[in-house]
């Protein structure tokens, strides 16, 4: 092939043969001399473009790690861009021992990122998911204390939605385990906190006395019907005296 044409472009050049256009890496430009009217034979056109790839993969990699990714988000990048696992394995090693990929410092800035927003558990199975090794992850994590948990518990007590004292507790168990916090320390918190006045729970439960007459009301009669109203309450979270209270004005008990 003949080079019809060559262009400087911002990472190396581009070049012309015919409806042809490739752009190739400035240090394979230099390296094989590259010029206008110069005529290539295929072999040598296939050569210049492996080495073309492989520095465009070193190009793009270094670009990736301007910010810290761990080797596992590395290793899938390069995988992406057709990296060879040859050249895939001679860049971890290259850039681990020139401090590029440092797994260590990586799941510092993690846990550093995300501390304030999950807990401990959430922390680790990012870590797991990111190809962090079980033992830099137990040695960051051993002595690590969720601290702000007390402080978004406080938070979410005052703004939660809830039919009663138990529903709220059972949606915030829910949604502070879901990031990663500890069982024993969220319901410490959440008995600390979560006021059961907040709840108006004589008016909700008449509400749902209703919804509950009318479900049971054609099916049953006297004490069955009470019964099965009082479940029905119970399994809503509804607090025993709180019930015993509003039945006692809506039924004979």
């Amino acid at each position: 092939m003949k080079i019809d044409d060559i262009k400087k472009t911002k990472y190396g050049y581009n070049v012309y043969s015919g409806e042809l256009k490739v752009n190739i890496e400035i240090s394979v430009f230099n390296e094989h001399k590259l010029k206008k009217d110069l005529v290539l034979t295929d072999k040598k056109w296939q050569e210049i473009l492996k080495d073309n790839k492989r520095e465009f993969i070193k190009r793009k990699s270094l670009l990736y790690l301007s910010r810290r990714r761990s080797t596992k988000e590395f290793i899938s990048y390069l995988i992406k861009l057709g990296s060879e696992k040859e050249l895939t394995k001679t860049l971890v090693k290259d850039y681990t021992n020139k401090g590029y990929l440092d797994d260590y410092l990586y799941a510092e800035a993690v846990i550093k990122k995300e501390k304030n927003r999950y807990g401990k558990n959430k922390i680790r199975e990012i870590l797991i998911n990111k190809g962090i090794n079980k033992e830099i992850i137990d040695s960051l994590l051993i002595n690590h204390l969720d601290e702000n948990l007390e402080e978004q518990i406080i938070s979410a007590c005052k703004n939660v939605k809830a039919k009663n004292y138990k529903d709220a507790s059972n949606k915030l168990t829910r949604s502070f385990m879901n990031k990663g916090y500890e069982l024993n320390e969220i319901k410490e918190y959440l008995h600390k906190h979560l006021d059961r006045n907040k709840f108006n729970e004589e008016e909700t439960i008449k509400k749902e006395y209703l919804l509950a007459l009318k479900r049971y009301q054609k099916k049953y009669e006297g004490a069955q019907l009470n019964l099965k109203i009082r479940l029905y309450l119970y399994n809503k979270g509804f607090n025993k005296t709180t019930i015993d209270k509003v039945l006692g004005e809506w039924l004979d008990v």
